[in-house]
């Protein structure tokens, strides 16, 4: 036999070189292997891309916890809930919270409504300086005096 020379074989009446089969075949395994490495690729840029979210996103800081401000309402009717002078950080409130429901003890606010004319203006941001609206969300009620 000579190198290089192809072999034919008859199938079924038609007779084929076994080396062009072969390099059809060849062919047909380069293109799919072609096709899996760019699957490869996609997969593995994929996987990295999601690995790099979870990573930055994992070390980004927490929000901070703010404590809430505690206005005692020294007020005597439902009326004054909207009246800034009615409230104190420092006093405190004129009966024991939860002893009854007539009126607002305390108020929570953010951190920042330190003085009365902060908690003026959160009471109009926040409520529209409605007495009703401020007097509902008291965190704890109180009996009137």
């Amino acid at each position: 036999m000579i190198k290089n020379q192809p072999i034919w074989i008859n199938r079924g009446g038609a007779s084929r070189s076994l080396t062009k089969n072969f390099s059809v075949a060849f062919s047909r395994n380069k293109a799919a292997n072609t096709m899996l490495k760019n699957i490869n690729i996609g997969l593995a840029a994929l996987v990295l891309g999601f690995g790099l979210t979870i990573t930055t996103s994992a070390f980004k800081n927490a929000p901070k916890n703010r404590a809430d401000v505690q206005w005692n309402f020294l007020g005597t009717s439902t009326g004054q809930a909207n009246d800034q002078t009615k409230y104190s950080m420092s006093a405190p409130s004129p009966t024991e919270c939860g002893s009854d429901d007539q009126l607002p003890c305390y108020i929570l606010t953010p951190e920042s409504v330190d003085t009365q004319a902060e908690l003026h203006d959160y009471f109009v941001s926040t409520y529209g300086d409605s007495a009703p609206a401020i007097d509902a969300a008291a965190a704890a009620r109180r009996a009137a005096q």
